[in-house]
């Protein structure tokens, strides 16, 4: 079965990627006019000045233009964004849309960088949540899920795989590290922490904590690639370091028992199944960020590891998914958080390379492109 329009618009992140898709002037202003109150206005004034290739402003060389620039970009941006305005600019854009892969992967790479389950959304999520602008961006939904690309962003981690390594994060791949080790240790760091808060919750005081639920990061991560681009891993990663360099070794397929989170159904099973309560360390962050009260629980991976030997979150499953409320009916709420789309974690063993590595580079008109053997 492929995305649906429905599970495109229903997910914060999908409608991020539609609204990145337009790559229309008058949308992104009206967008960095809505997250002006909360970014108190001048560093959104300051990114509409730097984004000028984006939306029609010339760039700005030197310090009295971007004041003067800043200056009058603060004088529009007092006015709020009505929803009707947002969503009338939005059904014009749609109908001049022109879709392309590189496009989409661009839209990706976009609503993934976004993407912070650790903080309240955007006023912009908020007011693209609306809707009468989720209706106004249905007809892009409803051409894009119909896409070659997006169709394959269904796919399972059957496919090949690749390990990313970039050099400012070369740490915690996996390699040399037994993973029933990690999970155990990841067990008893929750259990440690959800005590931790617990007793300082007694006390009356508001502490923050771990707020990703994705499996613990010592495990091999690989990815799958898109056609003639490249591993996904590259173009789409949370909190992303921003660097231009990385090492890629494919790896085979992941293994046959790899659970697909294809989208919240599938996540929600798995949290029904293998439940691990964690709403003492999550509560202070999650109550904001995703929205709700608790209890939140998200899967046990040490007890998922028993029944599976990888999990993979699918392009489709993220775009519906990540960085929104998930409500687990007889357990509690959950969250898709600090998880890449089309990213596998290996859970009871690791990857064996099945080629040589190669080195990548993205350059500023060229994107990712293979280099050649990386240096030793």
């Amino acid at each position: 079965m492929g995305m649906t329009a429905d599970a495109l618009l229903a997910g914060p992140r999908g409608r991020g990627l539609l609204i990145a898709l337009l790559r229309n002037s008058d949308v992104y202003r009206l967008v960095m006019r809505a997250d002006h109150a909360g970014s108190g206005g001048r560093s959104a004034a300051f990114s509409m000045v730097s984004m000028g290739e984006v939306d029609g402003l010339s760039r700005v060389r030197i310090a009295r233009e971007v004041k003067r620039e800043c200056k009058r970009i603060e004088r529009e941006f007092a006015a709020p964004v009505a929803v009707g305005d947002l969503a009338r600019t939005v059904e014009a854009a749609v109908r001049d849309a022109r879709l392309s892969e590189s496009a989409l992967i661009d839209a990706l790479a976009h609503t993934v960088g976004a993407a912070k389950a650790y903080q309240p959304p955007d006023a912009s999520e908020a007011l693209v949540a609306a809707p009468a602008v989720v209706e106004a961006l249905r007809p892009l939904a409803e051409q894009v899920v119909f896409l070659p690309l997006v169709q394959r962003w269904v796919a399972s981690a059957a496919s090949e795989q690749w390990l990313v390594t970039r050099p400012e994060r070369a740490a915690g791949v996996g390699a040399g590290l037994d993973p029933a080790e990690v999970l155990e240790a990841w067990h008893v760091e929750v259990a440690d922490e959800e005590s931790r808060a617990r007793r300082e919750h007694a006390r009356g005081e508001r502490v923050g904590g771990t707020w990703w639920s994705s499996p613990p990061h010592p495990l091999a991560r690989t990815t799958g690639a898109q056609p003639d681009l490249g591993p996904t891993g590259l173009y789409a990663e949370e909190d992303s370091s921003g660097g231009d360099d990385a090492v890629v070794t494919p790896v085979g397929p992941a293994p046959t028992r790899t659970y697909e989170i294809s989208g919240i159904a599938a996540w929600v099973e798995l949290c029904a199944r293998f439940p691990l309560d964690v709403t003492e360390s999550r509560s202070m962050v999650w109550d904001e960020a995703l929205g709700g009260e608790g209890p939140w629980v998200i899967p046990d991976w040490r007890a998922v590891a028993v029944e599976y030997d990888a999990v993979h979150l699918t392009v489709a499953g993220y775009l519906e998914g990540a960085t929104r409320r998930i409500e687990v009916p007889g357990v509690g709420l959950s969250g898709i958080a600090g998880f890449d789309p089309d990213l596998t974690v290996w859970l009871t063993r690791h990857p064996v390379a099945t080629g040589d590595a190669k080195a990548w580079s993205r350059g500023d008109t060229t994107g990712w492109r293979s280099i050649g053997t990386p240096p030793r």
